[in-house]
C-alpha cells in the first residue's frame, strides 16, 4: 500500500514542501502510481538526520545523482520504519489521561528533549504513553510506572548499544577489510541487519519471559512456605542471610580486538558467571573491573569464591581479589544497594591478588568446616562505623 506525499511528510515529521524538495534532489522517488513506499519515510528521516549533523540536502542529492551513494538499502533495513503521528506528546498524554508531572518523568526516562514535547510524537513513544496509562488503570502508582519505563529504557539502550558495537566489529569491519566499498557494505549490512533484528527481538522476548518465570517461582515459593508455616503444617525454615561477593579481575587486558586473543575481561566474566550459577548465585552488576554476585546464603558465596581463585590461573587469567559480606540487601530498580554491597566492594579492593576476605557475618553463617582461615584485623573501612575483624580464606 502506497503513501501520498502528505502521509510521508506527516510520518517523517516534516513538511510536504520538504518531501517535494527531497524528490527533486533524488533522495526519494515516487512509484509509477505517484505514491511512495513506506521505506521512503525512513529515507526522509535519514536525510533529516544527516542535515542535522551538517550535511546539506543538496550535497546528499548530488552524491545520489552522480552515483556515489544510494539509499536503496532503506528498503531492507527495517521491516516497519518508525513514523510520527499528527499529535504531540502533550496532546497524546492528555488524551491518555497522564498528568503533566508523570509525562515529564516519562519524557526523561525515554530520553526525549523537553523542546520536543510540542512536536509530533513517534509511533513507538505514543504506544509507551498508552501503556503507561493502562498500567496506572491497573493500579500501578505514577512512581512505579516511571521507574519501570526508565529501567527498561536504560537497560535496553545498553543492549542496543552493544548490538551496534557487535555489528560493527563482526559484520561491517570485516566487510571493509575484505575490500568491500562503503556503499556495498551499507547495502549488505541492511539485509543482514533486518535478519538479525528479528532474532534480537525474539531473544529479548525469550530471555524476558525466562527471567519472569524464575522470579515468579521464587515469589510464589516464599508465599507458599509462609502459608504452610502459619498453618502449622511445616516448621519455620532457618535461613542464613544473603551474601554479596565482589570479584575483582585484572585491569590489564589485551588491546581490544587484538588478533588471536580473547580479552581477559570477557573470559574472566564468563568464568565467574559460570561458577556463580553452578552454586545458585547470580551475577548482578559490573562496577569497573569488579563483578557483583548475589547468593542466597554465605556458604555458596564462599564456595564460588574459592572456585574462582582456584580456577582463574588454570584458565590463564590473573589472580582475582574477592570480598564477601553477608547481610540484608536493598533491591531498587533491579540493582542491589546497601551496606552489605558497599562492604563487599571495599573488601575486594582491600584484598591482594589471590586473596578472599570475608567478615565475621560470613564466618558465623557459612559453615567453614574443612576450610583454612587466618584472622586479620582490626581493619577500618569506610562502609563500617567501627574497625572490623576480617578473615582470609583458603582451601
Amino acid at each position: 500500500m502506497g503513501l501520498r506525499e502528505a502521509e510521508v511528510a506527516s510520518r517523517a515529521g516534516t513538511t510536504v514542501e520538504a518531501v517535494r524538495r527531497y524528490c527533486e534532489l533524488g533522495v526519494i522517488e515516487p512509484r509509477a502510481d505517484g505514491e511512495y513506499s513506506a521505506s521512503d519515510v525512513l529515507r526522509v528521516r535519514l536525510a533529516g538526520a544527516l542535515a542535522e549533523s551538517g550535511l546539506a540536502p543538496e550535497d546528499l542529492g548530488r552524491g545520489i545523482r552522480e552515483g556515489h551513494l544510494s539509499l536503496a538499502f532503506a528498503d531492507a533495513a527495517m521491516s516497519e520504519p518508525i513514523g510520527l503521528l499528527p499529535a504531540t506528546h502533550r496532546q497524546l498524554a492528555e488524551e491518555a489521561g497522564l498528568a503533566p508531572d508523570l509525562l515529564e518523568r516519562l519524557r526523561v526516562a525515554l530520553g526525549i528533549p523537553a523542546a520536543r514535547l510540542d512536536e509530533p510524537i513517534r509511533e513507538d513513544d505514543a504506544e509507551v504513553l498508552r501503556m503507561a496509562a493502562m498500567a496506572r488503570t491497573a493500579g500501578l502508582s505514577d512512581d512505579a510506572v516511571s521507574r519501570a519505563v526508565r529501567v527498561f529504557a536504560e537497560n535496553l539502550y545498553r543492549i542496543v548499544e552493544f548490538e551496534l558495537e557487535l555489528f560493527r566489529d563482526e559484520v561491517e569491519q570485516p566487510m571493509l577489510v575484505a575490500g568491500a566499498g562503503e556503499q556495498e557494505m551499507l547495502d549488505r549490512m541492511a539485509v543482514i541487519r533486518a535478519q538479525l533484528e528479528q532474532m534480537s527481538t525474539r531473544l529479548v522476548h525469550l530471555l524476558h519471559r525466562r527471567g519472569e518465570e524464575h522470579f515468579f517461582f521464587q515469589d510464589v515459593i516464599e508465599h507458599v512456605e509462609t502459608i504452610l508455616e502459619r498453618a502449622g503444617i511445616t516448621r519455620p525454615r532457618i535461613t542464613a542471610p544473603p551474601a554479596i561477593a565482589v570479584v575483582e579481575g585484572s585491569a590489564h587486558d589485551h588491546p581490544p580486538g587484538e588478533a588471536g586473543h580473547t580479552p581477559h575481561s570477557a573470559r574472566f566474566r564468563d568464568l565467574v558467571h559460570d561458577l556463580a550459577l553452578a552454586v545458585g548465585g547470580r551475577p548482578e552488576s559490573l562496577i569497573g573491573d569488579a563483578l557483583v554476585l548475589h547468593f542466597p546464603d554465605p556458604a555458596r558465596a564462599v564456595e564460588c569464591s574459592l572456585d574462582v581463585v582456584e580456577r582463574a590461573p588454570a584458565a590463564g587469567l590473573p589472580l582475582p581479589r574477592v570480598g564477601v559480606h553477608a547481610g540484608p540487601v536493598v533491591v531498587r530498580d533491579g540493582e542491589y544497594f546497601g551496606r552489605t554491597v558497599a562492604l563487599a566492594v571495599e573488601l575486594a579492593d582491600y584484598a591482594r591478588p589471590g586473596e578472599i576476605l570475608v567478615t565475621t557475618e560470613v564466618m558465623s553463617a557459612a559453615g567453614l568446616e574443612g576450610r583454612t582461615y587466618e584472622e586479620i584485623g582490626p581493619v577500618t573501612l569506610a562502609a563500617a562505623a567501627d574497625p572490623l575483624t576480617l578473615y582470609l580464606l583458603s582451601r
